[in-house]
């Protein structure tokens, strides 16, 4: 009866088998199995390879089932997860890379930045604008302010300054007309301020065609003689004349129409000069004009 009861193997420590007849033993993950003939489970356990906690018990780190003890502890539990969370959202709202000033990027997510024409980019997380200026690589001037000669927007200070500009171009494009309108000797200084407007357009694209950084001083003089070019928009306070920025479009259409609007009201001048010339019965010659007699 004695070797009946007694069962003929035992489960080893750290293992554990479904009944006491099985032959089949299962390694335990943790320290809760204890062996013996019914594969008996630590306290606090139960369960298939004694793996499941009890109420009031919570696994510990090496996978055994301890008796839950809160107090202080449980509390800094909860505070040390919440402060863990909080920092991951903090971490995941602050950008990871700023802008460095001198460039933009569309929006803060993107890693591709593009350098400024000015310096109206300030950089920072959200590519911030310097007063005055938006748009894509704030190149954009908004109402009451203009472009200055090194691309940045300027507050417009018209004044006299617009006044005079008008009058100089007016001035300069009459005297250019009146030149070729008169004959001989005027063909010598001609050819010469032909000359000097040559030299002047290829200076005023010096700017353009070497990656210096030129002294403002010599990038205002560029924009001053601009009109050379016909390139009237990017001289200084063309916008705050016109009293809006003038977008690339825009400008671009009203380069094209311009030497066509001028050659226009040139020959409009000649044929007008030469129509009264006939009405009024004078007869232009090299040197002077003379009166033809009516037969």
């Amino acid at each position: 009866i004695l070797m009946l009861m007694k069962p003929g193997v035992l489960t080893q420590e750290g293992y554990w088998r479904p009944d006491p007849a099985s032959l089949i033993f299962y390694s335990c993950p943790g320290r809760s199995c204890l062996g013996g003939s019914a594969s008996v489970c630590a306290e606090g356990t139960g369960g298939i390879l004694c793996a499941v906690c009890e109420a009031g018990y919570g696994t510990s780190a090496n996978q055994d089932c301890v008796k839950c003890e809160l107090g202080l502890s449980g509390t800094a539990w909860a505070v040390f997860i919440f402060i863990f969370i909080g920092g991951m959202i903090l971490m995941l709202m602050k950008p990871g890379v700023l802008t460095q000033e001198g460039y933009w990027r569309p929006d803060p997510a993107s890693l591709i930045f593009y350098s400024c024409p000015g310096r109206s980019c300030l950089g920072g997380s959200a590519s911030v604008c310097a007063e005055g200026t938006g748009g894509i690589l704030c190149a954009v001037c908004e109402a009451g302010y203009g472009t200055s000669a090194n691309q940045d927007c300027v507050k417009c200070e018209l004044g006299l300054s617009g006044t005079a500009w008008a009058v100089f171009i007016f001035i300069f494009i009459g005297g250019m007309i009146l030149m070729l309108m008169k004959p001989n000797n005027s063909h010598t200084i001609f050819f010469k301020v032909k000359i000097i407007i040559t030299f002047l357009q290829v200076l005023s694209h010096m700017e353009l065609s070497f990656s210096t950084k030129w002294p403002i001083q010599f990038l205002q003089f560029i924009q001053f003689i601009q009109f050379i070019n016909l390139n009237i928009i990017t001289m200084k306070n063309f916008d705050c004349l016109l009293g809006y920025h003038v977008d690339f479009y825009s400008g671009y259409i009203f380069q094209i129409i311009l030497p066509i609007v001028l050659l226009a009201f040139i020959s409009a001048f000649f044929g007008i000069w030469i129509l009264i010339f006939h009405l009024c019965g004078l007869k232009p010659s090299s040197s002077k004009i003379e009166i033809i007699p009516s037969s």
